[in-house]
């Protein structure tokens, strides 16, 4: 198509401009109009209100799901006691070769402690707080209380407020002064009154057993001393009686191998104490 400019003197450059050249289009307006729809295309997928939506979510999802899974874990060696305190101010005292973690961003919606050994809770009143082991769980708000889980034994004694105690084989209610045994191996527990003093002399430097077998009592002091015991006697014993770690480990052994007419020596070389008829 040609569009000519009306034929007529020049009055200017400019209109003399227009008289010598002519606008020639080389499409029409349909043509014209279809390219440029086809020119407008769709926004790619990363920049749609889908893929903005489905970001916020999983990044959401990301961050609660580090607050969860993210942990924080305590080992108290053989040999040693700690003290350590929660982010809410709750307090503990480890006892040797033990072992917890809890998750420190969570910790203000459920404040759990996940135990491997043997502790003492002093816990800040507020919402519900949880020991948990594979032994069993232990439920408080606001107590004291001491925790052994260790292998197939879980004990607990309840020293100020009120303890809810769950085992394998049922549930327990503990106020002060009481204490429940459970060995998860048999699924057998037993609650009792006045045991405090029994799961509580660690803090005091002292071992304190009740016809416990000979092998519980050598574990103890394992722990206690961060040593090694072989002991090679195949008699079920039964011991009883107060330990005192200061005392020394010599000291100790003597004691508990005079009771039972078994001798001990320590081999120089690996360091391990071995205890026989």
């Amino acid at each position: 198509m040609k569009l000519n400019i009306e034929d007529k003197q020049p009055e200017n450059e400019l209109d003399e401009f227009f008289h010598q050249h002519t606008v020639k289009f080389k499409v029409s307006k349909d043509e014209e109009w279809a390219h440029l729809q086809n020119s407008i295309k769709e926004p790619p997928f990363w920049q749609s209100t889908a893929f903005r939506y489905a970001a916020s979510f999983l990044i959401i999802l990301s961050s609660v799901m580090f607050m969860r899974l993210y942990s924080t874990s305590v080992i108290c060696p053989k040999g040693e006691r700690m003290a350590y305190t929660l982010p809410d101010g709750s307090s503990l005292q480890l006892n040797a070769d033990t072992k917890i973690s809890y998750h420190p961003i969570w910790w203000y919606v459920s404040r759990q402690v996940k135990l491997n050994g043997e502790a003492f809770f002093q816990v800040k009143k507020g919402s519900q707080f949880t020991v948990a082991s594979p032994q069993g769980q232990t439920k408080v708000l606001g107590t004291s209380f001491n925790v052994f889980a260790r292998n197939n034994n879980y004990r607990v004694t309840c020293l100020s407020g009120k303890v809810a105690v769950n085992t394998i084989d049922t549930d327990y209610t503990l106020i002060p002064g009481q204490s429940v045994k459970a060995d998860t191996n048999t699924g057998q527990g037993t609650q009792q009154t006045g045991e405090q003093l029994e799961h509580m002399p660690w803090q005091k430097h002292q071992l304190l057993f009740n016809r416990s077998p000979l092998k519980e009592v050598l574990a103890s002091l394992e722990r206690q001393y961060n040593i090694s015991i072989r002991c090679s006697s195949d008699q079920q014993h039964l011991y009883s009686g107060n330990i005192k770690l200061d005392n020394g480990i010599q000291n100790n052994l003597n004691a508990i191998c005079t009771t039972f007419d078994l001798k001990f020596e320590l081999n120089e070389s690996t360091g391990i104490y071995s205890v026989h008829q």
